[in-house]
C-alpha cells in the first residue's frame, strides 16, 4: 500500500484544532482521562453540543419524517439513529448533572430529552429522566413562574408514563401523583380532572368511556404552544414534541386497555357477526353500520385520537383491520361462506 502523509490518513472526523462533537466522552465513562473527558463540564461546550444535538435531531426528522410510512430496512435505520441521538441527550444530560446546572437551558435540554425519549419508546431513559425532572429542577430554575405550563405538561406526561409502565395497576401512578407538588399540578385544574376520570375508567373497565377520554381533544388544550414555537420547527418534525408525546403515551395505554376488552370479548363471544345490514334496509346513497361494528370499535377504542368525527367507512376499515390482524394472530378466523361473519378462537390458531 502506497505510504500517506499524516494529514491525509487522519480520521475523516477528526481535524486537528478543532472539537470533535462526534467524539466527545461521556463524563460518566471518561473518568478524566480520555481527552476532552470533561468537556461537557463546561457550559459553554455544553451548549455548543446542544446545538449539535439539535442538528442532529432534524437531520433525523428529515431522513424519517413524523408518521410516515417506512419499509422494514428503513424501521431498523430509524431506531438506530434513535438510539444515537438519545446518547447525545445522555451524554449531555451527565454534564449538566456533574455540574449541578438547574437553569433554563438544563430545563429545556431535560425536557426535550424526554419528549424524545417517550417518541421513541424508551422507557428507561424516560424514567431515568423523570427523576431529575421532579419536582428540584421545576422548582429551582431561574424562572420558574414562567415554566409552569410545561411543568404541567410535564406532570401529565410523567403520571402518564407511569399508568403504562404499571398497568393495570395503578399503585405506581398515586405514588407519583402524591409525590408532585400542589404547584405543579393543581388538584383543582381540569387536568387533574381528566386524570382522575381516566384512571377511574381503567379501574372499573368502562372500555367504551374511554374512546371519548382518550380522543385528541380531551387533553390537547393542556399542551398548547405558541404560534412561534410552531415556526421553529419544520415540516418534517412534529410542530408539538409534548402533544405528539402524549398522544404516543395515550396510545400505549390504549393498546392495554384494548388488549383486556378483547380477551373478555374473547372469552364472552363464540363469533362476532359485522356484516351490514340488508340492502333493502338502507338509506339511498348512504353507507350503513351494523351495531356490531360499531360496538367494537367503541368498546375497543379503535377511532383514531385526531380523527374528530369519523366517516362509516372509515369505521368499518378499521374495524376490519383490526379483525384481520387478530386473524392473522390466530384469535378469529372468517366464517366460510358467510361474509362479515369471524369465528372467535378461544385458543389462537396459527394458520
Amino acid at each position: 500500500m502506497a505510504y500517506k502523509p499524516p494529514h491525509v490518513r487522519a480520521h475523516r472526523v477528526y481535524q486537528p484544532g478543532k472539537r470533535h462533537m462526534e467524539l466527545m466522552p461521556s463524563v460518566s465513562r471518561s473518568s478524566g482521562l480520555d481527552k476532552d473527558g470533561h468537556a461537557l463540564k463546561n457550559r459553554a461546550v455544553q451548549e455548543e453540543y446542544r446545538a449539535f444535538i439539535e442538528e442532529k435531531v432534524n437531520e433525523f426528522w428529515k431522513h424519517h419524517p413524523y408518521d410516515a410510512n417506512e419499509s422494514e430496512a428503513d424501521r431498523r435505520n430509524r431506531q438506530e439513529e434513535q438510539e444515537n441521538i438519545l446518547i447525545l441527550f445522555r451524554k449531555l444530560r451527565e454534564g449538566l448533572l456533574a455540574t449541578d446546572r438547574k437553569d433554563m437551558f438544563a430545563l429545556e435540554v431535560y425536557e426535550t430529552s424526554l419528549h424524545l425519549a417517550i417518541l421513541f419508546h424508551s422507557e428507561k431513559q424516560t424514567t431515568s429522566i423523570l427523576s431529575h425532572l421532579f419536582p428540584k429542577l421545576y422548582l429551582t430554575s431561574p424562572g420558574a413562574t414562567d415554566t409552569i405550563h410545561t411543568a404541567l405538561s410535564t406532570a401529565l406526561l410523567s403520571l402518564l408514563h407511569h399508568l403504562v409502565l404499571g398497568y393495570p395497576s395503578q399503585n405506581r401512578y398515586h405514588e407519583h401523583l402524591h409525590s408532585l407538588p400542589r404547584t405543579l399540578l393543581p388538584r383543582d385544574h381540569p387536568a387533574h380532572r381528566w386524570l382522575g376520570q381516566l384512571t377511574r375508567c381503567l379501574r372499573v373497565s368502562n372500555y367504551a368511556r374511554l374512546q371519548e377520554l382518550t380522543d385528541h381533544s380531551a387533553f390537547e388544550q393542556f399542551f398548547l404552544i405558541s404560534i412561534s414555537q410552531q415556526a421553529d420547527r419544520g415540516a418534517e418534525r412534529p410542530s408539538n414534541l409534548a402533544l405528539e408525546a402524549m398522544c404516543t403515551l395515550v396510545k400505549g395505554i390504549l393498546a392495554k386497555a384494548r388488549a383486556t376488552a378483547w380477551l373478555i370479548m374473547r372469552n364472552a363471544y363464540r363469533e362476532i357477526h359485522c356484516a351490514s345490514p340488508p340492502a333493502g334496509t338502507q338509506e339511498v346513497g348512504r353507507a350503513e353500520l351494523s351495531p356490531t361494528s360499531q360496538w367494537l370499535a367503541r368498546s375497543l377504542a379503535l377511532r383514531p385520537l385526531a380523527c374528530g368525527g369519523i366517516e362509516v367507512d372509515d369505521i368499518v376499515k378499521v374495524v376490519d383491520e383490526w379483525l384481520s390482524h387478530k386473524c392473522a394472530d390466530g384469535e378469529v378466523r372468517r366464517k366460510e361462506g358467510a361474509q362479515g361473519r369471524w369465528i372467535v378462537c378461544k385458543v389462537p390458531v396459527r394458520m
